[in-house]
């Protein structure tokens, strides 16, 4: 797996390495901590590269070309250090001497250390361009650090890339690199841009200048400041607002909010929005903000209006110029996923029964689909896989959707198929489990664009499609659903259950293995007290009185507000001390 380690290297420490070459490596692979390894592709860790340059070097023939070229519908659109070439040649070193020339060319011109970076990393300590990042993350996830510099920097914790699922629950700690004035007090604020909280205090600084935050897993945007004479402008969110997601050839209107970082307000503000490549128009690309006060998240009077002109475009890249009344200048950057609008596809809805489904390659398998009543139909609080129906084969689908009912809460539900039996590669192929809200609206209609592969030896062929459109009815009659039960050292229970609609009650039923009729329960909580680090994220949680030495097995019940009933027992031994 060299070539795959030579991209993972250069990404996991960036500030060591100038310029890393790559010859046919695969794309994706599973690396992390020995006990909760996960999936990672290239494609998704583009933002870890900032002062690297970075070459592919791969034939025309080779076996693994179809993972390369997905990379590159993505790289090629978002950064500016990275090229390729396609040599007539199979899975070998070609163009070797083309390479080293791109590493005397690099050693000539060294990329110079980003003013500002982001970095992504799959375990839960590392430290990156000096700053220290520890978290207590005990199962698979990617802790995100974006946008950072001396001003601040925006963080979250994801169970996937790049719109899993957040992990509030997880304590996120950063100590900076040593670039502040020692032994100062500085002001920090914290604010959440989805859903506009936000907390500001004093912090000081230690004897070498580095600055200590403790977080949690969910989106924070932080600011730090010491002298307050300047706003700290960054974009909080964007939204695509005249259909469901952006698409090629089409008219796209973007709002976009912001958010000052710094405890002084932005006077006027104004931003103008360029394309980074030629494949987008931009055809309304100035909007004003007016005064956006500290904290404050506050949309465009205007949504800017862009098009993009090729259909084999994957991603957009965007710069914002953003610009207030006293000369002070700002820019930032958004990446928006281009999806397709056609064609629409025959499918089936799996919702809590066995279908045989398209495996890996040209095979078929039977497997349970879904949580439901298995009737076929979209029902309020099932959990449902969308079947694509192909030359009479269904295909299993990675799933987008913008409808506020569909995965409400935040959650986010991807499972991989493996292709190495296929194609001897590593890579998976991915799709959806969607989970239905309890309330939604009776006989409401969903549009969904879809994601399938279709095998074509040795490559894969990335299809899509809309399912257009579904209806949801009736009443939720499904139970809550338990995703994982962990143990931490200080004898803290913690529960991951997601359900459609609220979860009145969670219990733990706690069996002694060597004389299981000594048990003991106790009610787990989401209210942020008694153990439980946040409220409302949908990991229950509670600290267990010291029991002495014990191994134990444990049932999770958990109850919705309409009496649906869950209980399973965790196949993990617990230790209890």
């Amino acid at each position: 797996m060299g070539g795959f380690m030579s991209f993972w290297i250069s990404g996991k420490y960036p500030h060591l390495v100038s310029a890393t070459g790559n010859f046919c490596g695969s794309t994706a692979f599973f690396v992390g901590p020995k006990d909760f390894p996960i999936e990672y592709r290239h494609q998704d860790m583009y933002k870890n590269y900032e002062g690297i340059n970075l070459r592919l070097n791969y034939g025309n023939e080779d076996f693994i070309r179809a993972y390369h070229r997905d990379m590159n519908k993505v790289w090629t659109q978002v950064m500016n250090n990275y090229e390729f070439e396609i040599y007539h040649a199979g899975h070998s070193t070609a163009g070797l001497g083309d390479m080293f020339d791109f590493f005397m060319r690099s050693f000539e011109a060294t990329p110079p250390k980003p003013s500002r970076w982001n970095h992504i990393d799959v375990y839960p300590e590392f430290n990156v361009w000096g700053y220290q990042v520890k978290t207590d993350r005990n199962v698979p996830g990617f802790t995100i650090l974006e946008n950072v510099d001396k001003k601040g920097f925006r963080s979250s914790v994801r169970t996937f890339l790049p719109d899993g699922e957040l992990m509030e629950h997880v304590k996120f700690t950063v100590l900076t690199a040593p670039i502040y004035e020692i032994n100062q007090l500085f002001y920090v604020q914290d604010i959440n841009p989805l859903n506009a909280k936000y907390s500001s205090y004093y912090i000081k600084s230690d004897k070498e200048g580095r600055i200590k935050i403790v977080l949690n897993g969910g989106v924070h945007e932080v600011g730090i400041t010491k002298k307050v004479n300047v706003p700290n402008m960054v974009v909080a969110i964007y939204e695509i607002k005249n259909r469901e997601w952006a698409t090629h050839f089409k008219e796209n209107h973007i709002s976009v909010s912001l958010l000052n970082k710094a405890p002084i307000t932005a006077g006027k503000v104004k931003v103008k929005l360029k394309a980074s490549r030629k494949t987008a128009i931009v055809c309304q690309a100035v909007s004003t903000f007016g005064n956006i006060r500290a904290n404050e998240i506050k949309g465009s009077s205007k949504q800017f209006i862009f098009t993009v002109t090729d259909d084999q475009i994957d991603i957009e890249r965007f710069r914002l110029i953003i610009q207030d009344e006293n000369g002070n200048e700002w820019n930032d950057f958004i990446d928006i996923p281009i999806r397709t609008d056609e064609p629409v596809l025959d499918f089936i809805i799996a919702d809590g029964k066995e279908f045989t489904v398209a495996r890996p390659g040209d095979d078929l398998e039977t497997v349970f689909l879904g949580t439901g009543n298995g009737d076929g139909e979209a029902n309020p609080g099932e959990s449902i896989v969308i079947l694509a129906k192909i030359e009479g084969k269904y295909h299993r689908t990675l799933l987008y959707s913008s409808n506020p009912c569909i995965n409400p809460k935040g959650t986010h539900i991807r499972k991989s198929h493996s292709w190495v039996t296929y194609d001897q590669v590593g890579a998976t192929e991915k799709y959806y489990v969607i989970v239905l809200a309890a309330d939604f609206p009776d006989s409401h209609e969903v549009k969904l664009n879809a994601e399938y592969w279709l095998p074509d030896y040795p490559d894969h062929l990335v299809q899509r499609g809309i399912v257009n459109f579904f209806k949801v009815s009736g009443i939720d009659q499904v139970a809550p659903e338990l995703d994982w039960v962990k143990l931490i050292g200080n004898n803290t229970l913690k529960v991951k259950i997601y359900d459609g609609g609220k979860i009145n009650s969670v219990k733990a039923r706690f069996h002694l293995k060597a004389n299981p009729e000594k048990s003991f329960e106790i009610k787990l909580n989401n209210t942020g007290v008694a153990g439980d680090r946040t409220e409302g994220d949908l990991v229950f949680s509670r600290k267990i009185q010291a029991m002495g030495f014990g191994l134990y097995q444990v049932e999770i019940e958990a109850v919705d507000i309409f009496g649906n009933k869950m209980e399973k027992e965790w196949p993990e031994t617990l230790i209890l001390h």
